[in-house]
């Protein structure tokens, strides 16, 4: 109990220094932030594929069969479209209660600079990866999450004392 209370107190140590920070426009705290900021991200990148990769191969690979696969596979896809429609209602709602169209915020579009072009053909084309390596180099999560499945499914296949030795 001690030591949940003392994360508490640290989060909103953290929290009131963050703004303090904030709304004392000291150039240096920013350089800090910024520097904190990058480390997370580039450490976050290096993380997230291998563990994306490993945990879509190891939980495949310990399941019984397609048909363990095909009902896993509907509840992702359910959760998946209803978490979607339900993001999509809301920002929706606020589109039309904030209505951007019509304030200043709309200037400000102008300075985005070009939008990437693509269509959804060249988009899932950059899912399946030329090589093994080339998805985590680029940090594609999508062609490391393919790569997965492949080796889950891959390894479906395999008698069940070497799929053992897998999982």
């Amino acid at each position: 109990m001690k030591y949940k209370i003392l994360i508490h107190s640290f989060t909103f140590l953290a929290i009131f220094l963050g703004i303090a920070c904030g709304y004392s426009e000291f150039a240096p705290f920013f350089t800090f932030a910024n520097v904190i900021t990058e480390l997370f991200l580039k450490l976050f990148r290096l993380i997230a594929p291998p563990i994306i990769f490993f945990s879509l191969a190891s939980s495949i690979s310990g399941m019984s069969g397609y048909e363990e696969i095909k009902s896993l596979g509907r509840k992702i896809l359910s959760y998946t479209l209803s978490t979607t429609l339900c993001a999509s209602s809301i920002s929706l709602l606020l589109f039309i209660f904030i209505d951007p169209t019509n304030s200043s915020l709309s200037s400000a579009q102008a300075t985005l600079g070009q939008q990437p072009s693509g269509t959804y053909l060249t988009f899932l084309m950059q899912v399946i990866p030329d090589n093994m390596v080339k998805p985590f180099l680029d940090n594609n999560i999508l062609a490391v999450a393919f790569l997965g499945l492949v080796a889950g499914l891959t390894s479906l296949q395999l008698k069940r004392e070497n799929k053992d030795s897998l999982h």
